[in-house]
């Protein structure tokens, strides 16, 4: 993570005022992802997609995301994403359990 001002152009994926670092196909070796970088992909990808998909969460995804820029701003995203995503389990049956949150694949 990082702002904007400081991207590296072709290595970088620009995402509100923040930037990531992503390349395809990943450099060998991978580099060591950071805090920022690993957190990003849990609110982003486990929570934000998901909570899109089964609970009427806001469209979310690593390439649309408002990357966080602090600590603080990243821990409230990943509070909130895992508050819906709770909430939205505990009121699932558990036969809609079983039937409306098979990830593709499972």
């Amino acid at each position: 993570m990082r702002q904007v001002d400081d991207a590296e152009p072709g290595t970088t994926l620009v995402l509100g005022p923040g930037v990531i670092d992503f390349t395809f196909p990943p450099p060998e070796p991978a580099p060591l992802t950071t805090i920022a970088w690993r957190l990003g992909h849990v609110i982003a990808q486990v929570f934000g997609e998901r909570n899109a998909r089964y609970f009427g969460g806001p469209a979310m995804d690593q390439r649309n995301m408002a990357y966080p820029l602090t600590a603080d701003a990243a821990l409230a995203m990943l509070d909130e994403g895992q508050a819906r995503w709770r909430a939205g389990v505990e009121e699932l049956t558990d036969e809609a359990l079983r039937l409306n949150c098979r990830e593709p694949g499972f």
